[in-house]
């Protein structure tokens, strides 16, 4: 596993830059399995996926879907398959504007309609204005894979107990904690709001600051 960071390849304008040909790695504690990339385009665009509380599942670089057309074998490239409550989304991004970049979105579309599920195509632009939340969500990944083979089950039920009187900053919820339990029970707190925050228990606005002053709500 890799922890990278967005200033490496100059920021998060240089993060999309062409000519950076290379495979990424890093492991998805919500599947529990290591993934691989083939830019850090398809990268965040699944860091924003996962990022969706409906999402069910993400398959990485998915078998393509072929069809014939004209006696011709053609083939529906993706980024990511999407298994949402609504059926499976092929998700491509849209990498330039140039011509055989449209023909591999259209084939994409067209294969995808042959085949019964549907199908969309996401402009860089969409990432770039989701930069924010995109950063907060491989914070949240890197945090996850830390605890992941840790019981944080005191420490979550802390957190419920807690936000029973109302919502909480991120920094008074550790005081109360602290005070109740000791340091002990605030051991991996940011891991046990991540688990709260994707099974639905609690709910933190991960578009905004993940930091101290940022609230948690139960739900």
């Amino acid at each position: 596993m890799t922890l990278r960071h967005y200033d490496r390849y100059g920021g998060r304008k240089g993060r999309y830059k062409l000519g950076f040909k290379r495979i990424l790695e890093l492991f998805d504690p919500w599947e529990h399995r290591t993934l691989q990339f083939r830019d850090e385009w398809s990268q965040d665009l699944w860091l924003l996926r996962r990022s969706d509380l409906t999402v069910k599942s993400i398959v990485v670089d998915p078998k393509p879907l072929e069809y014939l057309s004209l006696g011709i074998r053609r083939r529906g490239v993706a980024d990511l398959a999407i298994e949402v409550p609504r059926g499976t989304v092929y998700e491509a991004l849209g990498r330039g504007p140039d011509a055989s970049d449209a023909e591999c979105h259209a084939e994409l579309h067209r294969a995808a309609e042959l085949h019964g599920v549907r199908s969309s195509v996401v402009p860089l632009a969409e990432l770039r204005g989701r930069s924010n939340l995109i950063q907060n969500m491989e914070h949240v990944r890197q945090v996850l894979v830390m605890w992941h083979d840790r019981d944080l089950s005191a420490v979550q039920h802390g957190v419920l107990d807690a936000l029973k009187g109302g919502a909480l900053t991120r920094v008074a919820l550790r005081a109360e904690l602290s005070e109740q339990a000791g340091e002990a029970a605030v051991q991996g707190l940011d891991a046990a709001i991540f688990r709260l925050h994707f099974s639905r228990q609690v709910r933190v606005d991960l578009d905004g600051r993940y930091d101290d002053d940022c609230v948690i709500h139960r739900l």
